[in-house]
C-alpha cells in the first residue's frame, strides 16, 4: 500500500490535522492565561518586598510594624515581577510633581505567603523603582500658569510623563493608571479655565502615551482641601502603622460607645497639613463622638490582603485662608486697617489707612525693613497702582503671637457646636486617645531654623522663637544667611507665632503634660487654686508625670516623604482586592448593602466629587441604591485595566472553546457521512 505525502491541501489530512492544531493553539492560549494571572506555581520561589521600615520610630508613639516577624520570608528573585504601578501627579501652585508608586499584586501575595496574620494587613506600597531614586520628578512652574495658553501644556506634561516612563516597565504601561490632581493654585482659577486645563491635560495623556486613563473626570481633577485631608490621613497612618493599631475591624462591626471602654479603644493618628493658602485637619473621632456626629464624617472603606474589609469614619475639613502665607497677608493687612484687627479672609471695601512712614511690625526681626506692594494685600481696596508700603521690624514674639491668635477669628458665629475656629464645626477632640501628626509647614516652621521637628516641645520652641524674633536682623543674616533662604528667615518669626496659634488656640493641642488629659480632668485642673491641687488631679486621673504631648511633626519616614499622593496610591492598591467568599466567616449580606472600597463624603458636604478611583464604586456622596450598586459592579469590572484584560482573556478562551466544539461537531458529522458512503 503506497503512502501519500503529507499535505494540508488533502481533505483527508486536513480533517485529521486541523482539529489537533486548533486544540494545540487553545492549550497554548490557556497556558498563557495561566502564566499571566496564576501565580501559585511560583509560591516557593518568590515573595513580596518588605514594607517601608520605620527605623526612626515616631517620638510620640513608637510605630508598630505588623509585618515584622509574621509569615515566611521568601527570597524575591525578581522585584518587578507581578508588580503593579500607579502614577500620581500632584499639580500644586508652584509646580507639578509626578510620583510613581508600586506594589506586588494581591494575587501574588496571597499565593506567596499563606500566613493569615500577614494577609490581615494592607498591601505594601513602595516607591516605583527598586533603588528608590527615580520615582519622583518635579516640573515648574505650576499648571495654573498655563491658563490662557493650554496649547503649551505639553511642555509641562511631557517631562513628567517621560520621567514616569523611565520607571514603569514597558509591558506595564498600558495597565498603569495616571492621575493628575490639582490643588491650591488651580482652585483660584475660574471654573472655565480649570476645565480647559484639565481637559487638555487628559487628552494629551490619552493620545500621546499608552498610560491607562479611564474617564477624564476621574483621573484629572481639582481636588478639595477635604480630599487632600483624607488622602493625607491615609498616608500618615499607613507609614506610621496607625491602621495596625486599630486591630481587626470587620466591615460590619458597630462602633464601641461604652464609656467603660473609653480608655481601651485604639485610635489612628490624626493628620494636620498646612500649605500657603489653607490648612487641613483629619482625624478619627472617639466612638461616642462618631455616633453623635455621624452626619459629619467621611467614611473610608478599605480591604486587607485577605479580602476582609475595614471601615474608618473620619472627620476632615479645610480652613481656606488660614495657610501660612495667607495668614501673613492678613496680618500685614491688619497693620494698615486697625479697625479690622484680624484681617479679612476675603476682599473688603474698607478704605485702607496707608502711611508714608514705616509701620511697626512685631513679627519681623529688629532692623529688618521690607517694602510690600499694597496691591498684593488683596484685602485692601482702592489702592493706587504701584503704591508700596514699608514695614519695620520691632521683634516681639509675645506681641506677634497675640496678633496671630486674633487672626483665627475665634469669635465667628458657630452654626453647630462645638467649633474649632472661624466658625468651623468639629467633633470634640480627646487628647488622651488622639495623637496628631503634622506635615508641610508644621514641619518646616519647627525644623528649618529651630531644628525642633519631631516631638512637640512648646517650652523649647517658645524660648527659641522669643530669642529669634528679638535678635537683630543683621546678626541673623550673619549667622544663618548662608544656610537658609532669605524669605524663610524673614517670615520665620511670624510663622512660629502662627504655628503656635493654630496648634494651641485654634485646635486645642495641649502645650504641656498638664493639659494632655481628658477634657473633664483638664477643666478641673484649670479650676485648681494651686499646683498641689493640680498635681492631685493628675494623680487622680492616673496620668504619669512624663506623659507626652500628643503632637509631632514629620517630613519623611524611612525615606518616604509623607504626602497625600501616597493615599491615592494606597486606595488604588486596595481597590483591586476582591471581597472574601461567604465561607470565610463574614456575614451574608445582599449586594446592595455591602460597602464598596472607597471614600464616601457626608451627604451635606459642599465638596461632593469623585476622587481617584478605578470605577464609580470608589466613592460616593450618598450611598448606592440596589440599582446603582449592581450597575457599579459592572462598571468596576470594566473600568479597571487588569480586570478588563481578565475579561477579554476569559471571553477569548470561551469563544475559542465554543468554536472548537462547533468544529468537532461538524467534523464528526462529516466523518460519519464519509463512513456511510464507504459502506
Amino acid at each position: 500500500m503506497s503512502s501519500r505525502p503529507f499535505a494540508l491541501s488533502d481533505p483527508a489530512t486536513r480533517r485529521r490535522t486541523v482539529p489537533f492544531l486548533v486544540f494545540a493553539g487553545l492549550l497554548g492560549l490557556m497556558y498563557l492565561a495561566y502564566r499571566l494571572f496564576a501565580t501559585n506555581h511560583t509560591a516557593a520561589r518568590t515573595t513580596f518586598a518588605r514594607p517601608p521600615k520605620v527605623g526612626a520610630k515616631p517620638p510620640v508613639v513608637a510605630a508598630e510594624n505588623p509585618w515584622h516577624g509574621l509569615g515566611p520570608v521568601v527570597p524575591d528573585t525578581d522585584w518587578s515581577r507581578d508588580r503593579e504601578f500607579v502614577v500620581v501627579i500632584d499639580a500644586g501652585s508652584s509646580g507639578s510633581r509626578a510620583q510613581v508608586y508600586s506594589w506586588k499584586s494581591p494575587e501574588h501575595v496571597r499565593a506567596a505567603v499563606r500566613d493569615p496574620h500577614v494577609l490581615r494587613g494592607l498591601p505594601i506600597v513602595e516607591k516605583g523603582d527598586q533603588a528608590g531614586e527615580l520615582w519622583q520628578y518635579k516640573e515648574s512652574p505650576g499648571i495654573s500658569n498655563y491658563a490662557g495658553r493650554v496649547h503649551r501644556l505639553k511642555d509641562h506634561l511631557q517631562p513628567l510623563l517621560d520621567a514616569a516612563l523611565q520607571v514603569v516597565p514597558s509591558a506595564k504601561v498600558a495597565v498603569t493608571p495616571v492621575y493628575l490632581f490639582a490643588t491650591a493654585g488651580m482652585r483660584l482659577l475660574p471654573p472655565k479655565q480649570q476645565h480647559a486645563l484639565l481637559d487638555q491635560s487628559c487628552q494629551y495623556v490619552k493620545h500621546q502615551t499608552r498610560f491607562y486613563v479611564g474617564t477624564c473626570a476621574q483621573h484629572f481633577q481639582v481636588i478639595t482641601g477635604a480630599a487632600e485631608g483624607i488622602y493625607g490621613w491615609m498616608a500618615v497612618n499607613y507609614l506610621l502603622s496607625g491602621f495596625a493599631k486599630t486591630g481587626d475591624r470587620r466591615l460590619y462591626d458597630a462602633p464601641v460607645a461604652d464609656p467603660a471602654e473609653h480608655g481601651s479603644h485604639k485610635h489612628t493618628f490624626g493628620f494636620l497639613d498646612m500649605g500657603g493658602a489653607s490648612t487641613q485637619i483629619a482625624f478619627e473621632p472617639t466612638p461616642q463622638m462618631a455616633i453623635e456626629h455621624a452626619d459629619d464624617l467621611t467614611v473610608l472603606t478599605m480591604r486587607n490582603l485577605d479580602g476582609q474589609g475595614a471601615v474608618y469614619k473620619v472627620f476632615t475639613t479645610t480652613f481656606l485662608g488660614f495657610g501660612s502665607n495667607e495668614a501673613r497677608r492678613r496680618h500685614v493687612q491688619a497693620l494698615f486697617a486697625p479697625s479690622e484687627p484680624g484681617g479679612t479672609v476675603g476682599p473688603t471695601t474698607a478704605p485702607p489707612v496707608l502711611s508714608d512712614d514705616p509701620v511697626p511690625d512685631p513679627c519681623l526681626p529688629p532692623g529688618l525693613i521690607l517694602e510690600v506692594k499694597a496691591a498684593d494685600l488683596v484685602g485692601l481696596a482702592r489702592v493706587p497702582t504701584g503704591r508700596t508700603v514699608t514695614l519695620e521690624g520691632t521683634g516681639s514674639f509675645t506681641e506677634c503671637a497675640r496678633r496671630a491668635v486674633s487672626l483665627l477669628n475665634k469669635h465667628a458665629p458657630c452654626p453647630t457646636d462645638p467649633c474649632l475656629f472661624n466658625g468651623v464645626h468639629s467633633p470634640l477632640l480627646d487628647f488622651t486617645l488622639q495623637q496628631f501628626v503634622g506635615i508641610s509647614e508644621y514641619w518646616y516652621s519647627a525644623e528649618e531654623v529651630f531644628h525642633l521637628g519631631g516631638t512637640w516641645d512648646y517650652t523649647t520652641f517658645e524660648r527659641q522663637a522669643v530669642e529669634y524674633c528679638g535678635r537683630p536682623w543683621a546678626e541673623t543674616r550673619r549667622l544663618l544667611g548662608s544656610s537658609h533662604r532669605l524669605d524663610r528667615l524673614q517670615d520665620q518669626c511670624f510663622k512660629a507665632a502662627w504655628l503656635t496659634a493654630v496648634l494651641h488656640d485654634g485646635l486645642g493641642i495641649p502645650r504641656d503634660a498638664t493639659e494632655a488629659v481628658h477634657p473633664e480632668v483638664t477643666s478641673a485642673i484649670e479650676s485648681a487654686v494651686n499646683m498641689t491641687d493640680r498635681l492631685q488631679h493628675l494623680q487622680d486621673a492616673g496620668v504619669a508625670a512624663g506623659i507626652s504631648v500628643p503632637f509631632q511633626s514629620v517630613h519623611t519616614v524611612e525615606g518616604f516623604e509623607v504626602s497625600w499622593t501616597l493615599g491615592v496610591a494606597l486606595l488604588n492598591a486596595v481597590a483591586a482586592i476582591p471581597a472574601p467568599p461567604p465561607e470565610d466567616g463574614l456575614p451574608h449580606h445582599p449586594p446592595e448593602v455591602v460597602p464598596h472600597v472607597g471614600i464616601e463624603f457626608p451627604k451635606h458636604a459642599h465638596w461632593h466629587q469623585h476622587l481617584a478611583g478605578v470605577s464609580d464604586l470608589w466613592l460616593s456622596s450618598g450611598g448606592h441604591s440596589p440599582e446603582t450598586a449592581s450597575t457599579g459592579l459592572i462598571l468596576g469590572a470594566l473600568q479597571h485595566p487588569l480586570r478588563l484584560s481578565s475579561l477579554f482573556l476569559f471571553a477569548l478562551t470561551a469563544g475559542a472553546l465554543a468554536l472548537l466544539l462547533q468544529f468537532f461537531s461538524r467534523y464528526r458529522r462529516g466523518s460519519t457521512l464519509q463512513y456511510k458512503k464507504r459502506f
